[in-house]
């Protein structure tokens, strides 16, 4: 077991009451405790106006989705705002907890059509600890909150009863996740961190290797198609009294519109229930127009052979293969786009190294007792050795030793900065010398490092003025493309029957509605940027 969490708990106390004399009375009145379960509060949990909760949401595939999705947030009371990453695939919402939940954030993307999961409270005062031992009986339950809201600068305990999660909110002057998990050990519980981790970086490489793999698919059933289109002569030859070229078409179409495009008719059958129109409404619209159209051609030829006199009817299988192919083709482009900077925040985050060696210091500061934990269980007034070669894990400073530091992370210099003691460390900052006590000054969510991802994520969430002046257009372009297409159709198909063309125009087997309708295709085709 752990030496620091065999430790007595009056360490942790007298750990807390030195860090409250540092930190001023205003932490001990922080002291104060409330606990919460379920959703009853206690009097004395302190109120909050507002907190921000980030939400991972999958299945954006647009500006259009993305807009959708910030709609629909912003049409529930309590929420102050609301902002969309695509690239990210987070959603960042201010909102006031007493008038909503942050289960009526998830349904609201959800019957938007994306799927949503909670990120967490981006506090860096709250933590989520995962119970080993549950479920426990309601006396055992007791005790575990009595034990954490006993802790001297808890603030508040939310025990989950469905995963058996507790979500504690504390003063990181006072107390950390080691205190807690000592907490709760001395109650007889057995607990660990959860940490959030980003999967943005693994979700990019997922979504690309998905889309090279639905576009390899498409272009190898989309190129003979191209090829019986545009290469060679029509093969004389039928099958079951049906063309053998066309046929061949229809055979290698088929797996491209039903298969490779599944996801947009997916998407845009859900845009369509809940009264939106997005790009998946195009995609799925024209390619399964020029399907349908090709398939009723076809069949209209078999049995109606005596009017076409020896000449075959129209049809555009390529055309619907060949769009959905470049369609896949640009969406794997834009994915590997979007895995480079997936990939420098991914670098950003692993500057931190995942341990950091905790030391045990006598009165005199001499060393008693050192140990490898996880760097997410390092508290503030932390000390920590910083041997030669390894990263600081978190900002503090230098309290023995001397030592030359690589800042390059963060300055740029590529030369390396004479540490000495009093002297700042950064956390990700590479020890290129002796050996360094630190006494570490801020954890987690409040160095350096992660300040700089959080304004690599923050400027991502940020919209410039043309891509808000973007999203307002394609909020209404595939409504206007559509009914571009409509009146397209419309008037071609007036015009053919008043007479104002020459049936010569006709292909083969057509009427003037059937001649019509190839121009709304070709209007609500070419309308898919």
């Amino acid at each position: 077991m752990a030496s620091w969490l065999s430790s007595s708990r009056a360490a942790g106390a007298d750990y807390a009451a030195v860090s409250t004399d540092e930190s001023g009375s205003q932490d001990v009145e922080l002291g104060s405790t409330g606990v919460q379960r379920g959703d009853s509060h206690d009097a004395a949990a302190p109120s909050a106006c507002s907190e921000t909760v980030q939400l991972e949401v999958l299945g954006m595939h647009c500006s259009a989705c993305s807009t959708a999705v910030e709609a629909s947030l912003r049409e529930l009371p309590g929420v102050h705002s609301c902002s969309i990453s695509l690239l990210l695939r987070k959603a960042m919402v201010r909102m006031d907890p007493k008038v909503v939940t942050q289960e009526e954030l998830v349904d609201a993307i959800e019957d938007t059509g994306f799927e949503a999961h909670l990120m967490g409270v981006t506090d860096s005062r709250s933590l989520t600890l995962q119970l080993e031992d549950w479920p426990l009986p309601p006396a055992q339950q007791d005790v575990l909150r009595a034990a954490l809201s006993g802790t001297f600068g808890v603030l508040q305990v939310t025990l989950q009863d469905a995963d058996g999660t507790v979500e504690v909110q504390y003063d990181p002057n006072s107390t950390g996740p080691r205190d807690l998990i000592r907490a709760l050990h001395d109650a007889g519980h057995a607990a660990h961190l959860e940490i959030q981790q980003w999967r943005g970086n693994k979700l990019v490489e997922a979504e690309v290797q998905q889309w090279r793999h639905l576009f390899t698919v498409a272009a190898l059933l989309t190129v003979p198609v191209f090829l019986l289109t545009v290469v060679f002569s029509p093969i004389q030859h039928s099958v079951l009294g049906f063309p053998l070229t066309p046929l061949l078409k229809w055979a290698f179409t088929s797996p491209v519109q039903f298969w490779v495009a599944w996801r947009f008719h997916v998407g845009a059958l859900k845009a369509v229930k809940r009264g939106k129109a997005n790009m998946d409404v195009l995609v799925s619209l024209g390619t399964n127009a020029s399907y349908m159209f090709s398939v009723i051609s076809l069949l209209f030829e078999r049995t109606h052979q005596a009017q076409f006199d020896g000449r075959h009817s129209e049809e555009f299988f390529e055309t619907c293969a060949m769009l959905i192919t470049f369609i896949c083709l640009g969406k794997y482009l834009e994915c590997a786009a979007k895995g480079r900077t997936s990939a420098a925040i991914a670098a950003l985050m692993g500057l931190a190294p995942p341990t950091a060696v905790l030391l045990q210091l006598d009165d005199g500061g001499k060393v008693l007792s050192e140990e490898e934990i996880p760097t997410a269980l390092v508290q503030r007034g932390d000390i920590l050795k910083i041997t030669p070669g390894a990263r600081v894990p978190a900002d503090g400073e230098v309290t023995a030793g001397h030592s030359y530091v690589d800042e390059s992370m963060l300055t740029g210099e590529p030369a390396a900065v004479p540490k000495a003691p009093g002297n700042a460390l950064m956390g990700g900052t590479l020890n290129a010398g002796g050996l360094l006590h630190m006494r570490t000054t801020r954890v987690g969510s409040d160095t350096a490092l992660a300040h700089i991802v959080q304004l690599v994520e923050s400027a991502q969430l940020a919209k410039a003025p043309i891509q808000s002046f973007a999203d307002k257009v394609s909020a209404v372009f595939v409504p206007i493309v559509l009914g571009v297409a409509f009146m397209t159709w419309s008037c071609w198909c007036l015009a053919g029957m008043a007479g104002s063309y020459p049936d010569s125009w006709l292909p083969a087997g057509h009427t003037h509605l059937l001649f019509a309708v190839l121009f709304g295709i070709s209007v609500g085709g070419v309308g898919r940027p």
